[in-house]
């Protein structure tokens, strides 16, 4: 449902389609992606993914010593429940048992360790194939928080040691991707983004 590099945002009640390139939005091979680039974010954001069978979402860190944080910090194994149209942090879900048709051997996270000097740090969700889907969306979200961008002298690396040595003490200089990921068959996925937002979501899935 995606071009590499273009990706569906959801922001109140507009869908947008945007194939650029820049802090905190979607770019690479992967079918989605999210960057959390070197010198931090701008802003704090919220980004909606929908993701069909065998589709890759992808966060990129390419912070100084990766310090961005992915949570829960389970996420390899489960995520925060969706309740449209927020995220519901107090509670969790599992992959397994929401993705009930998956093959026991599907992976959901795989880290590529081997390029992370190159590239940045990344870690890689797959969709289950169309034989491991049900007939309806799995959504869940993700947090990502990375030092805020560069500002009034302060380095961010230092406000990340900082952070890990004193929670109270961290106040300001970081900011927060919410992510939220629909995954599940294409018939599904048009169902609800059509009902969502109608002919324009109709047109963006004929074209991918």
């Amino acid at each position: 449902m995606a071009v590499a590099a273009g990706f569906l945002v959801v922001s109140g009640v507009m869908l947008l389609w945007s194939p650029s390139l820049c802090a905190g939005v979607p770019q690479g091979l992967a079918d989605h992606s999210v960057v959390i680039p070197a010198d931090g974010l701008a802003a704090d954001a919220r980004y909606d993914f929908w993701l069909q069978a065998n589709q890759t979402f992808q966060i990129i860190d390419r912070t100084a010593d990766f310090s961005a944080m992915v949570e829960p910090p389970t996420f390899s194994t489960e995520a925060y429940a969706y309740n449209n149209p927020n995220c519901d942090l107090g509670r969790k879900i599992s992959y397994k048992q929401e993705f009930a048709f998956a093959s026991p051997d599907h992976i959901f996270w795989r880290r590529d360790i081997e390029r992370d000097e190159l590239d940045g740090r990344k870690y890689t969700f797959t969709t289950p194939p169309d034989d491991g889907l049900e007939d309806r969306v799995v959504e869940f979200c993700l947090v990502v928080s990375g030092p805020g961008t560069h500002a009034d002298g302060d380095d961010p690396n230092i406000v990340f040691r900082r952070r890990l040595q004193d929670q109270e003490f961290f106040t300001a200089s970081e900011h927060t991707l919410t992510l939220v990921i629909h995954a599940g068959a294409r018939p599904q996925l048009t169902g609800i983004l059509s009902g969502a937002f109608g002919g324009v979501a109709l047109s963006l899935l004929s074209n991918v």
